[in-house]
């Protein structure tokens, strides 16, 4: 398949010569490489299969964005490159219109090809073919993820052990917002991101088991308690930015670390957060101290017991007390899966 693709570059960019080094005279992949300062108006009469947009920074880049997806005759997919790896940029460059986001430098061509692939598939709305979806159930390990409804909680008795998954959060203020709001306000905050929370941890079959002030822990308990744990926690990794700036509308967007551990551990049916366990403690080092900011991590446990597709976005990480944990990709590709290279 031939990819006709249109690059819109900065001006005095590298991106020209990074790209042709990185296909290496690929004859099924034609650049046509673009100044964005020179910007026709009118329509296009040939439509590539894809673009390619270089970022400066958002503000002063999502303008001329958007004037280049008006001269084409249909909107084209579209592939952002930037130099920002931070989560909130990706997620409101995808919710522009974005099908992609590279981080320069930091891709080889087949994660290239792969997002090329991918938003040419999802601005057609094409579907995977039968044929493919049975090669991909071949892996014996794949169960398919049902996520349990209708809880009856009432099951779980005070004081009695059970085996649960658990997943905390951690919210963090920048550090201007406690010169800018009181501590009524800041108290609010952490009451919204509660809620949602709360809402979150029911969609997937969860509960919010406590909170105190700015951390709580959603457990898990019927079902596929594993992996519905960890698609809880990725919800909330990539819609955080809009929770928060549309839902609880925050003008700084605060930070957050996620952590998931699963064990056998005592129910309690009012638990303050003072309660404590092996699980439960491990699960607090695991967030506060060993995940970074802005991330999702996984214990050992979690990720042997994940779906087989799942654990192809987590890769191991190092820490200080040398324990296995995994970090949530979340541009990641199978390809490049640590369960392939073990």
């Amino acid at each position: 398949m031939l990819y006709n693709i249109d690059v819109y570059c900065l001006n005095n960019s590298n991106l020209p010569d990074f790209l042709k080094q990185l296909v290496n005279k690929d004859d099924k992949i034609k650049f046509k490489f673009i100044k964005q300062s020179s910007i026709k108006k009118s329509g296009k009469v040939s439509m590539p299969d894809i673009i390619l947009f270089e970022e400066e920074n958002y503000l002063t880049s999502i303008e001329i964005f958007k004037k280049i997806i008006f001269t084409y005759k249909k909107k084209p997919a579209s592939i952002i490159l930037s130099n920002n790896k931070e989560v909130f940029n990706i997620v409101q460059w995808i919710r522009k219109g974005a099908t992609d986001y590279l981080v320069k430098g930091d891709f080889k061509k087949e994660n290239f090809i792969n997002a090329i692939n991918g938003s040419l598939e999802y601005i057609s709305d094409k579907k995977i073919k039968l044929k493919d979806k049975k090669k991909l159930n071949k892996d014996k390990n794949y169960k398919p993820i049902i996520i349990p409804k209708n809880n009856d909680w009432s099951v779980l008795k005070n004081n009695k052990s059970y085996e649960l998954s658990l997943v905390m959060f951690e919210i963090i203020l920048p550090k201007n917002s406690i010169g800018q709001y009181s501590k009524p306000v800041i108290d609010k905050i952490y009451l919204k991101l509660r809620n949602e929370i709360n809402l979150i941890a029911q969609m997937f079959g969860g509960k919010l088991w406590y909170w105190n002030n700015n951390s709580g822990v959603i457990l898990f308990y019927f079902g596929d308690k594993i992996n519905c744990s960890v698609l809880a926690a990725i919800y909330f990794y990539t819609h955080f930015f809009q929770i928060c700036l549309e839902n609880i509308e925050l003008n700084n967007i605060p930070h957050f670390k996620i952590g998931i551990n699963e064990g056998k551990t005592v129910f309690h049916y009012i638990n303050t957060g003072e309660i404590t366990s092996d699980i439960i403690n491990s699960l607090s080092h695991l967030t506060k101290k060993y995940t970074e900011t802005d991330n999702l991590n996984i214990s050992d446990n979690v990720f042997n017991k994940l779906n087989s597709r799942m654990k192809n976005y987590f890769i191991k990480v190092n820490n200080r007390n040398k324990s296995k944990l995994y970090q949530y990709q979340f541009f990641n590709y199978p390809s490049e899966s640590p369960i392939n290279n073990k």
